[in-house]
């Protein structure tokens, strides 16, 4: 999985981590989206890196990560552990910083004006069902210059993003959930020092007005990004009521976490999240890049069968949408998922996260980096675009699975062969549909939804394979 993305004078890193049991690495992504250096994280044990601190020199980067022995035998073992690099991607140093963690839940870092690298995380013990979030004040090269218990509580603790504001201080976006009877669960964001102590938190708004269900909040995976005059944006995940549907959300809020106004996509999935390291990226032209993955399975990635959508939006300053882009796992029999957008100063947008082809059995998740350029999102749609139905595999064997995005009363799918003539008609009673044709001839088909008085109202390709 690609995890994070940044840019260092003329050129873009990005982090790749495939799995637990192979070294995660570094690699430089060309003008184009194409590989251009690579090198791996040498360190024993599992790494998994979450993202890339920039030092104010512009010289080199910082790697952030995790590190524990495999298999892991002692619920202390887990390191965070902070990486010295040139831009030729030469390693400098690997040091492990604060005291060892009874686990390391989450955590995130960025740098303060005072070029030292700020970092927050939380740690579990399961034990004793305590989770705490600590803070981290180091120089570049790992050393700890000042650290602070900030919260201690009977939930699961995460914390999402760190971002460094003017006055020297750290603003940090964190959710908690309470798993208690009743269980609840609330984003926040704080205000760090420049000690790294937190001074204030406040709970940030509901999204649907008038709520009073907590889980109704923006919560993780969570991001904040400072914005003149003191406003905030956030993004993060939510729960119209806690339950199986579960949307994604930009707010702008206050200082102090008020609602503004917010940006959801009306795209009607029932489960779509932010992406988890870095939804949000600034163009310099003031728009905003941001990223979300649809038809998210439950951190389905190894085991996941069905097919899920990234996508890409530009928003403007009032949060209203200039464009956007879609990868489109149904149109390809894909698993995608986004960890991060970082904007380029070229106008463009690099997208990073992780994608499995579904149409290859047993095929492992894989690092998935693409270059959009700012030309894709002028028109408000990708060419990948969102249509009223979607189906996978493509190509399929033995069928398909039909997906509706609003059902059609009395409609009916028809499936026709590449000489025109009609080999099935099927009702279509809701949104899902299976679709068994074994008995057809290998070749492309075409899958065209009816309404009840027989009008297409859309047409894709299918093609079967022995």
């Amino acid at each position: 999985m690609a995890t994070s993305s940044v840019r260092i004078g003329s050129k873009t890193f990005v982090t790749v981590a495939d799995n637990s049991m192979e070294p995660a690495r570094i690699v430089e992504i060309g003008p184009q989206g194409e590989l251009a250096n690579e090198a791996a994280v040498e360190l024993p044990g599992m790494l998994i890196p979450s993202l890339l601190l920039v030092p104010g020199t512009a010289s080199g980067l910082v790697l952030l990560g995790t590190q524990s022995p495999y298999p892991v035998t002692a619920a202390d073992s887990t390191r965070m552990v902070v990486f010295n690099y040139d831009t030729d991607l030469t390693q400098h140093m690997a040091r492990a910083l604060g005291k060892p963690g009874k686990g390391i839940g989450s955590y995130a870092g960025c740098i303060g004006s005072d070029n030292t690298m700020r970092i927050t995380y939380s740690t579990e013990d399961w034990a004793g069902n305590l989770h705490q979030f600590e803070t981290l004040k180091a120089t570049m090269d790992g050393d700890s210059i000042t650290g602070h218990r900030i919260m201690e509580s009977m939930v699961f603790a995460i914390v999402g993003s760190l971002a460094a504001l003017p006055d020297g201080g750290i603003i940090m976006g964190s959710s908690n959930a309470n798993m208690g009877a009743p269980m609840t669960s609330t984003g926040y964001i704080s205000y760090l020092n420049n000690n790294m102590e937190a001074d204030t938190t406040y709970a940030l708004s509901y999204v649907a007005p008038g709520s009073t269900d907590t889980w109704n909040t923006p919560m993780a995976p969570l991001q904040t990004l400072p914005l003149p005059g003191g406003n905030l944006l956030v993004s993060g995940a939510y729960w119209p009521s806690f339950g199986n549907d579960r949307g994604a959300v930009v707010q702008r809020t206050g200082p102090q976490g008020h609602k503004l106004n917010q940006f959801i996509a009306n795209t009607h999935w029932p489960v779509e999240v932010p992406a988890l390291v870095k939804a949000m990226s600034f163009a310099n032209d003031g728009s905003l890049y941001y990223g979300q993955t649809a038809n998210w399975i439950s951190y389905a990635t190894n085991g996941s069968e069905e097919p899920s959508m990234v996508q890409v939006f530009r928003l403007d300053t009032g949060l209203n949408q200039i464009g956007s882009y879609t990868f489109n796992g149904y149109s390809d029999s894909a698993f995608y998922a986004v960890a991060f957008v970082t904007a380029e100063p070229d106008g463009g947008v690099v997208v990073g996260g992780m994608k499995r082809d579904l149409r290859l059995p047993d095929q492992p998740v894989m690092g998935w980096v693409v270059k959009l350029g700012a030309a894709t999102f002028t028109t408000g749609i990708g060419e990948q675009a969102h249509s009223p139905f979607s189906l996978y595999p493509n190509p399929g064997s033995t069928g398909f699975r039909l997906h509706l995005q609003q059902g059609v009363p009395g409609g009916s799918l028809l499936l026709h062969d590449a000489q025109g003539r009609q080999v099935l008609k099927q009702p279509l009673g809701g949104t899902e549909a299976s679709v068994h044709v074994p008995g057809l001839a290998p070749g492309l088909y075409l899958a065209t939804v009816v309404n009840s008085q027989g009008v297409p109202l859309h047409t894709m390709r299918w093609s079967k394979v022995e």
